[in-house]
């Protein structure tokens, strides 16, 4: 029954005309409200989906898109956002902002109210590439982008860093800052951040043929809260009898958390702890200590996303493009030990 309900179980279900079901899907207000929360609860329960066929034959285009991340109060996010709004602002397209809190299930409500408001595509950062929000956009036939995971494997459009690549960055970068002991603070699970630490150990792995070297992985630390507190555990534990330990965070709002947490406790950067980062978020070259990190085309990726979302749009039927861009690395004073003591012997040199 589920998978082939139509508008006519509905109306039995809920005991009203099919016209009054119809009424329901088209959000017209001719509707009673009990009415209406019966017929929505019928659709609820079965998890009715409009025909594709008989939607594109009715509905007109809305000139309005979808955006649906993961945390609309992320810096990543919210550097996106803006490269994809002057996009779609120079396409006379409206972007409508949606944020799903990492939640699976409140990720695919978004994404079926999206497509009941009849937007003309989404750009959708989701937990997996294999997602019920991903499926049902597929099967919907909506022009879709996925954003910040790659799905080139399975030839869906997407646009994502190569998270490997920087992982294995940011391993290089703690290396030589001499580090002998390692940890990795993995954030939410999610495709990006697997690869990131897969990228690291790599590095790890290969350094340690001519090299005594310890790495732990810490998963679920997500916040610049989460980064903050677990350094009490990090000074217990991690830090080496002799040598230093190098942190790498898989986003910048827990490595600066980390940060703030070491400077509080009187830890010396990057003397006994290193610390890398992933994004290059604004704020992190203007921290207290400048924080080395990955820097991922955040404002490209945007841009790349919202083009490939347009040209969709005025090619329906045209083969999805993916795109993987490269990160790079941005050294600055939480693992340079070199030029950050030869910035604190000018400072003393001036007071004197």
């Amino acid at each position: 029954m589920t998978k082939n309900l139509t508008i006519r179980d509905i109306s039995k279900h809920a005991k009203v005309s099919t016209a009054t079901v119809s009424r329901v899907l088209a959000d017209s207000p001719k509707v009673k409200e009990e009415t209406r929360r019966r017929v929505l609860e019928v659709i609820a329960k079965f998890g009715y989906e409009p025909n594709q066929v008989a939607r594109s034959l009715s509905v007109k285009r809305t000139h309005t898109i979808g955006l649906v991340v993961e945390a609309i109060a992320n810096p990543f996010f919210v550097e996106v956002a803006h490269a994809v709004e002057s996009e779609l602002t120079q396409a006379n397209l409206t972007l409508l902002l949606v944020s799903t809190s990492w939640d699976s299930e409140k990720e695919l409500a978004s994404v079926r109210t999206l497509l009941r408001n009849r937007v003309d595509g989404v750009l959708l950062s989701p937990i997996s590439a294999d997602s019920a929000s991903v499926q049902l956009l597929r099967k919907w036939g909506v022009p879709f982008v996925l954003l910040n995971i790659n799905a080139s494997a399975e030839v869906l459009p997407s646009v994502c860093t190569d998270n490997y690549r920087g992982g294995y960055l940011a391993a290089q970068a703690l290396l030589e800052s001499e580090a002998v002991s390692f940890v990795c603070l993995q954030g939410f699970p999610h495709q990006s951040t697997f690869s990131r630490i897969e990228g690291f150990k790599t590095a790890m792995n290969e350094a340690s043929e001519n090299r005594d070297l310890k790495l732990r992985v810490i998963p679920n630390v997500r916040t610049f809260n989460e980064g903050y507190d677990i350094v009490q555990s990090l000074l217990t534990f991690d830090i080496p009898a002799s040598g230093s330990l190098g942190v790498f965070a898989t986003n910048d709002d827990v490595a600066l958390g980390v940060l703030a947490s070491l400077c509080d406790h009187g830890i010396r950067i990057p003397q006994q702890v290193a610390v890398v980062g992933y994004d290059d978020i604004p704020v992190a070259g203007r921290f207290q200590i400048p924080l080395t990190t990955i820097a991922q085309p955040m404002r490209e990726m945007g841009r790349l996303a919202a083009k490939e979302l347009i040209e969709q749009l005025g090619t329906p039927g045209r083969k999805p493009k993916s795109y993987v861009l490269l990160p790079r690395l941005v050294q600055r004073a939480s693992t340079l030990r070199v030029r950050f003591q030869a910035t604190l012997d000018f400072h003393e040199t001036q007071k004197r």
